[in-house]
């Protein structure tokens, strides 16, 4: 809004009539250089007929950080999928004058949060009793469209050009909203008519929504329940759009809006994903198997098991814990019936437990191999959480095996992932014989974390997307971290950031499992099993005192030293 509902209003005229009980509603074009239109009278033409196919949502506070979107006009069903499914919004802000709902329909349909706010052009500000009329409106507006008594409703308020009558007039419409039983907060803009300190002693506002617009804005001592940041009118998913974030206020209240739980059902297209209640189906503690180790594999038979059909799965995904492990290793999923991977899915350290989500493809008579790798042995636990269907995937959305193929090692590189980010190419790359399609929509990754040098996090998104507030792996120092993130592709590019505050990369490698840094602190990652001759440099270790503060273990930026490969940490 601010600015940008404006900018949009010229495109789409919606005239409001001003009488209370009988407001018509007109979408009709006009010429740039047209003047604003003035309130339309009640025998005005209709536009066209409102149906709303929305079901009934459900009074939800919305959890701080959710990331929304608003937009003055209609927005398709289309480019909602696109912002909800693809890019992780989950809020949309509907204008409540928009005509024929649609942009209502398609988020709830989507299963999006919806909260509504009311807009107007600076004509609608000449008299106070336009408030308690348009009030109204809103309310009796947001019941027919089932939006939830309790939930709020914003007044757009800006560009009142000077009005003295704007207190009275945002006063009315407040008690005719809270009359109607919905909750009023106020959408502060440029113009807005009042001051701070009217706004801060306003009564009947259960919250307010700040503008990405600076100038001539007050800023309300409350703070905001939700907050637009720049750039405005931002093109994306074949409409344009704001951002918003949602907040917690100085006061502790909460963005109330309105939620539409979706069903579950099962996928029916080739490479639809069925999620199931998670079913355990291998411990190795309990169930007489014992540990694994590099010696001992486990083949665990995974369809007609936890509600894994008996045909038609192509792979699927499981929680597989690591726990009790003796020695450093790894522990990698696999294909029954293929080659032992030369990537794996968990790092191991003596003494901790480890989990990752694993997505594997079915091999032999719909099963998978655990083997570890290492001295040691270590019990595995693996609970199934849902399967893919087998099939040539044509659906938009369907999920397509490929050959585990490593796209990003800063190791080799020697560019550690910094505050700034890594542009990290996915789509058009080569895996196995084949090729990622440059028409995906998101990728499957196992991302893992190695020799922090501090407490922080990774996070992985899509580069035409800011970063989200959301993380995708925690990590610390000297302990590899492994996830396995789901995230948006832009078909081109995706972006790892970390948010540590050194970014040097920080890695030496010891020939033995006693062997520690020179600073003498705890051992190191396990050292992986060796690659071929030439694949990696020998030289000499840095001698002890020569690099690390007392800060940090293993400091020697660009070091070459004798080391083995990196550890195996690609997707299964």
């Amino acid at each position: 809004m601010g600015s940008s509902f404006l900018v949009r209003s010229r495109a789409l005229r919606v005239l409001i009539a001003a009488s209370l009980g009988a407001a018509a509603l007109v979408a009709v074009p006009a010429a740039a250089s047209a003047a604003p239109a003035a309130p339309i009278t009640p025998s005005a033409a209709a536009g066209p007929a409102a149906v709303v196919t929305a079901p009934a949502g459900v009074r939800t506070t919305i959890t701080p950080g959710l990331k929304g979107f608003d937009n003055g006009g209609v927005v398709s069903a289309g480019s909602i999928n696109c912002l909800s499914r693809l890019n992780g919004y989950s809020l949309a802000m509907v204008n409540v004058n928009e005509t024929t709902y649609a942009t209502y329909n398609n988020a709830a349909a989507a299963g999006m949060n919806i909260v509504l706010f009311q807009g107007y052009y600076p004509d609608y500000w000449a008299s106070a009793k336009y408030g308690a009329s348009q009030g109204s409106k809103a309310a009796k507006t947001a019941a027919s469209l089932g939006y939830p008594k309790g939930a709020m409703i914003f007044l757009n308020l800006e560009a009142t050009s000077g009005s003295k009558v704007v207190l009275a007039w945002v006063q009315n419409w407040i008690a005719a909203v809270r009359a109607g039983g919905y909750l009023a907060g106020i959408y502060v803009g440029i113009d807005p008519g009042l001051t701070k300190a009217q706004l801060d002693t306003l009564g009947g506002v259960s919250g307010f929504w700040k503008s990405a617009s600076t100038s001539g804005v007050p800023v309300v001592a409350r703070g905001y329940v939700l907050q637009q940041p720049t750039p405005l009118d931002i093109p994306f998913c074949n409409t344009k759009i704001d951002n918003n974030f949602a907040r917690t206020d100085n006061n502790g209240a909460q963005l109330i809006g309105a939620a539409f739980p979706k069903t579950v059902s099962k996928g029916t297209a080739s490479g639809a994903f069925v999620p199931l209640t998670p079913a355990r189906l291998l411990d190795t503690r309990t169930g007489g198997t014992g540990p694994v180790s590099a010696r001992k594999s486990v083949t665990l038979q995974v369809t007609g098991r936890g509600g894994v059909p008996g045909t038609g799965v192509s792979a699927v995904v499981m929680n597989v814990t690591a726990t009790a492990p003796t020695a450093k290793g790894y522990v990698s999923v696999y294909p029954t019936g293929r080659s032992v991977p030369t990537v794996s899915n968990l790092n191991l350290v003596p003494g901790q437990t480890v989990p990752n989500l694993v997505t594997v493809q079915l091999g032999t008579n719909g099963r998978v191999t655990i083997v570890a790798g290492g001295a040691g042995t270590v019990q595995v636990i693996a609970d199934v959480a849902g399967y893919y269907l087998s099939g040539a995937a044509s659906e938009p959305g369907t999920f397509v095996s490929l050959t585990p193929t490593r796209l990003l090692d800063t190791r080799n590189t020697g560019t550690a992932v910094k505050n700034s980010g890594t542009t990290v190419q996915v789509a058009g790359q080569p895996v196995g014989s084949s090729r990622i399609p440059p028409t995906i929509s998101a990728a499957v990754l196992n991302l893992t974390a190695v020799g922090p040098t501090q407490r922080g996090y990774l996070t992985a998104y899509a580069t035409t997307n800011g970063a989200p507030l959301s993380r995708t792996s925690t990590s610390w120092p000297a302990r590899p971290c492994r996830t396995w993130p789901r995230f948006p592709s832009t078909r081109t590019r995706d972006h790892c950031r970390s948010t540590t505050a050194r970014s040097e990369p920080r890695i030496c490698w010891p020939t033995s499992p006693a062997t520690t840094c020179p600073d003498r602190r705890r051992p190191l990652a396990p050292t992986p099993p060796p690659r071929p001759p030439g694949s990696w440099t020998p030289g000499p270790m840095p001698p002890p005192g020569s690099g690390p503060t007392a800060r940090s273990r293993c400091k020697w930026p660009g070091w070459r030293g004798s080391r083995p490969p990196p550890p195996r940490s690609s997707s299964t």
